[in-house]
């Protein structure tokens, strides 16, 4: 008996993207850059809570290419609060690399984008957000302006 099994499109894009992030891009798995554990908040530019139901926030570094590698985006889920930490870029839970990061964030509410925060700021080329990782344990701050409604 031949057994077949049926994905979903979802489900089978999630599978691969898990597949390429386990196996990874880098050849022979050698990492030329350093990481470092890093925390921080994500909050509107006067302090207040960030209203959505989930977000996600993106790490783009800006070091030039070592080895002839690229940096890989870093990501994490942040609380209700706007806290986050735990950071993955190449391990589990690795941190940041050294430098300075472009910084996209994804909102969602009721599964679709949501509109508070300004469009560009979910665009890893447009965003006007930016990180400098210095050390280890370093505490970041992301202010985010609020839309214009």
């Amino acid at each position: 008996m031949v057994w077949v099994m049926k994905l979903s499109l979802p489900f089978g894009c999630l599978l691969t993207v898990l597949v390429v992030a386990l196996v990874g891009c880098s050849g022979n798995g050698a990492n030329p850059f350093d990481s470092v554990p890093v925390s921080g908040k994500v909050m509107y530019e006067d302090g207040t809570a960030i209203p959505v139901q989930s977000m996600m926030l993106f790490f783009y570094s800006e070091e030039p290419p070592k080895e002839g590698m690229h940096p890989r985006p870093a990501r994490v889920g942040v609380g209700a609060d706007g806290a986050f930490k735990d950071i993955t870029t190449y391990k589990l839970n690795d941190g940041l690399v050294i430098g300075k990061h472009k910084v996209s964030i994804v909102c969602q509410e009721n599964g679709k984008p949501s509109k508070k925060i300004p469009k560009e700021c979910s665009n890893p080329t447009a965003t006007p957000l930016e990180i400098e990782v210095t050390h280890s344990g370093q505490v970041l701050e992301i202010k985010v302006p609020k839309p214009k409604s």
